[in-house]
């Protein structure tokens, strides 16, 4: 074949390609060089152009949305669950110990004594022998003229307290006799100096050492069974609480920012923060072992992480400081309460940490997360605690490198 056929050859391969890829965007005709060459730059910029799109959207998981709301499980249906404080807290092993201290007390056996007259409490002015009688008689007015002695007592137990012991006993099958309450000679020193230093608790008791011994435990189980009573009440309401748990994941190929999640429930269905019960006896206790964390704050696993709370909360910022005052100034408990119940629920708050924005029909909770890795999880701030179970939860999605509103649902089973 000569050079001129091989040409001829070649327009006609030319020609056919050009007829059949005509209008379909694969070639383009060029009039003379300087054309060709800026078509050509311009196609081969279109063409990098697009990789880079392509690439960049990869990236960004522009191809598909990656972010989800799930359950903890990854399903789209979340079960309820409850706190189970009365197992946690050993509310049952408080109740056995109690009773076991009752049954403790039932052992004492004091003999059964007459009490003479020597034994009651006089408010006659003690007898005191020579020489020293003048100046004894007259420390003793002055100390009685300023109110810091009396005589002492028989020990006893308060009918309230009584009752107390007596409807604990009764709740639990638990027979009491007159003798439960006998305390033989056992006497209390009545000196108003005990009620300035240290209260009616830390008078001395005079008696034998079984006199002593059950009257200090009986004391203990009454003061026990008040904060056992308040715990088991308030853990039962907390019990009752039920609550979901909700994750939001990246499946994407690489992470996603600026993620706002909102959540759509049927008006009221959430608890409201000051609905939730609160302790009396045991709050102080609860708030400096901060077992408001542990209770509202999902447990972070391997595969799914904790929400990033800023670093707001200070355990220490709300310490109760008693005013200066005498030397013998009594504690302000009543303050100290009230101070730690506003720390309670402002750490509820703070775990919480959703804007609400409350409508008639509906409520929609809004959080906002800075960035959230691929093939990460994360829980969402706070179990949901519910005041009403939804049939289902709505919710939404949008982030930085997520063109389109992602919508989902989440199914409530009870």
């Amino acid at each position: 074949m000569t050079d001129s056929d091989a040409y001829q050859e070649q327009r006609k391969q030319i020609a056919a390609f050009r007829k059949k890829y005509e209008n379909k965007g694969i070639y383009w005709v060029v009039t003379d060089e300087s054309a060709l060459r800026e078509q050509f730059s311009q196609h081969l910029f279109l063409y990098f152009a697009k990789q880079v799109a392509e690439d960049a959207g990869t990236s960004t998981g522009n191809k598909k949305p990656t972010l989800t709301i799930t359950a903890t499980d990854g399903s789209s249906e979340a079960r309820l669950q409850y706190l189970n404080l009365s197992v946690k807290m050993g509310i049952e092993a408080r109740k056995q110990s109690l009773i076991a201290r009752i049954r403790a007390v039932q052992n004492i056996a004091l003999p059964q004594e007459s009490i003479t007259a020597d034994d009651e409490t006089s408010t006659e002015p003690l007898e005191i022998s020579e020489p020293r009688s003048t100046s004894m008689v007259s420390i003793s007015n002055t100390t009685k003229a300023a109110g810091l002695l009396s005589p002492k007592k028989a020990a006893s137990i308060s009918d309230d307290d009584r009752d107390v012991i007596q409807e604990f006993c009764t709740l639990h099958d638990i027979d009491l006799d007159s003798d439960f309450w006998y305390f033989g000679r056992l006497q209390i020193e009545t000196s108003q100096i005990y009620n300035i230093i240290g209260g009616e608790h830390s008078r001395p008791l005079v008696g034998t050492d079984d006199e002593r011994q059950k009257y200090e435990l009986i004391r203990e189980i009454i003061s026990d069974i008040y904060l056992y009573n308040d715990s088991a009440n308030y853990y039962k309401k907390m019990d009752a609480i039920p609550y979901v748990e909700l994750i939001v994941n990246n499946e994407g190929t690489t992470f996603d920012e600026d993620i706002e999640i909102s959540l759509n429930l049927p008006h009221n269905s959430l608890m409201k923060i000051d609905d939730f019960p609160f302790p009396l006896l045991e709050l102080e206790d609860i708030i400096d072992n901060d077992h408001i964390d542990s209770w509202f704050r999902p447990v972070t696993t391997a595969s799914i992480g904790g929400f990033d709370y800023s670093p707001s909360y200070d355990s220490t910022a709300s310490t109760y400081i008693p005013p200066a005052g005498l030397l013998f100034q009594q504690r302000d408990y009543d303050a100290e309460y009230e101070q730690k119940k506003e720390e309670y629920y402002d750490r509820i708050i703070e775990l919480f940490d959703w804007e609400i924005f409350s409508q008639t029909i509906t409520d929609t909770l809004k959080i906002r997360i800075k960035n959230l890795n691929q093939y990460r999880s994360m829980h969402l701030p706070s179990r949901l605690f519910l005041n009403a179970v939804p049939d289902r939860i709505e919710y939404s999605i949008t982030a930085k490198y997520t063109p389109n509103v992602i919508k989902g649902e989440i199914i409530v089973r009870r």
